[in-house]
């Protein structure tokens, strides 16, 4: 071997899809415009009249996977967030259910606010 010639497994490139989380048929990581395109288009089939992007998708997606019990910090990597306090906001939506489900289900918050208990 040339000493002065790189070895090729310092030269071989990473697949751009191996971080990809959306590839194309030709398993290629799919294009930002592509992207767009599609949640528009599945939005409207789905009778969304709302505008939605790709930021309204990426909230969608966290939003149900905590909603399914997904580890935060799971998500955090998932996201490319460094601090955690940054996932946590997509915390929120999630937390108003918890309370709205435990005043639904939990024996005290079904109990009148105006009656005290005894």
């Amino acid at each position: 071997m040339n000493p002065l010639r790189p070895s090729r497994s310092g030269l071989r490139r990473t697949n751009p899809c191996e971080s990809a989380l959306f590839v194309g048929a030709f398993r290629q990581r799919l294009k930002r415009n592509t992207l767009v395109t599609l949640i528009h288009r599945h939005a409207r089939a789905a009778g969304i009249d709302k505008q939605v992007n790709t930021h309204t998708f990426r909230r969608s997606c966290v939003t149900h996977m905590l909603r399914g019990g997904a580890n935060i910090r799971l998500i955090q990597e998932l996201l490319g967030h460094s601090h955690l306090a940054t996932t946590q906001i997509f915390t929120r939506n999630v937390s108003v259910d918890l309370k709205a489900a435990r005043r639904r289900h939990h024996p005290r918050g079904k109990i009148d606010k105006r009656k005290p208990y005894r």
